[in-house]
């Protein structure tokens, strides 16, 4: 039996969930929603930003605890914006050309790229990704050579790398000065290349226009390349020497089926001697 001039419940649902009435008033029925539940439960937070959001809300908050969310989150931005535009910077490199030679005894020569044509190449392009490279020379601690760190930045986070190198002069020419500027100049030049990833090429190795880099041989095209040269028997100092490359890999591409068919040619007139001397 209902009530009369009482609340009438009409639907009833669990227990957070707000519940509907029905009251007289004026002598017609007039429908009324409780108040929802204090026991709803609050959605979990979807994002760092909301979670720093809340904890400055509370009036408890510990000030340490929301230093370091916010810092948190700093870093983590920063760090992200860094490995984007290394990113976007890494497929607009070029391969620097190797200006510079360090002359060996029997007259050999070494090429490599000197940090100033690197650098001049590299710059401009640091600068619309909004990176920054810089270096700090130190001593090590038993004194000997001395240090280089290496640091790539941009905006609140940074890599880097520690170059150690030796300061002994390169030539007899050099004084202790000069040595040590040869010295973080190379220290300068490879901290570069590690934390850029840059790729260096002799002028000997661009294609007949010079405009282009020559493309190397792929690395099943290493082990062919190998595979003959032990075949032939030839030394493979000697083959290195005459294609002017200290690995097989760094053949150029277009110098490929010339290199095996000198491996095949080399390989037959050497039996044909033996045959010859039996």
């Amino acid at each position: 039996m209902k009530p009369n001039n009482e609340a009438e419940l009409f639907d009833i649902a669990d227990g957070d969930t707000p519940v509907a009435t029905k009251e007289k008033a004026g002598g017609r029925a007039v429908a009324k929603t409780a108040k929802p539940s204090k026991n709803l439960p609050v959605p979990a937070p979807t994002s760092v930003l909301e979670i720093i959001a809340r904890i400055a809300a509370d009036p408890n908050v510990d000030t340490d605890k929301m230093r370091a969310v916010i810092e948190i989150q700093r870093d983590t931005e920063a760090k992200q914006e860094f490995h984007d535009a290394l990113l976007k910077l890494d497929a607009e490199l070029p391969r620097i050309n190797r200006d510079g030679k360090i002359e060996l005894k029997g007259g050999k020569a070494i090429s490599f790229a000197s940090f100033e044509n690197l650098n001049k190449i590299i710059k401009p392009i640091l600068r619309q990704y909004g990176l920054r490279l810089n270096f700090q020379p130190d001593t090590p601690a038993n004194g000997q050579g001395i240090v280089v760190h290496c640091h790539l930045t941009k905006g609140l986070y940074r890599e880097s790398c520690t170059v150690p190198v030796s300061t002994a002069p390169a030539s007899p020419a050099m004084n202790a000065q000069q040595s040590v500027g040869a010295a973080i100049s190379y220290a300068k030049r490879y901290g570069a290349i590690a934390l850029l990833n840059i790729e260096t090429e002799a002028p000997d190795d661009r294609d007949r226009n010079g405009a282009e880099v020559a493309k190397t041989i792929t690395g099943p095209q290493a082990k062919q390349l190998l595979k003959a040269i032990d075949d032939c028997g030839i030394e493979p100092s000697r083959f290195m020497e005459k294609y002017k490359i200290t690995a097989a890999h760094e053949l150029p591409a277009r110098l490929f089926d010339e290199a095996i068919s000198s491996c095949k040619a080399y390989g037959e007139r050497a039996k044909g001697a033996a045959n010859v001397q039996k």
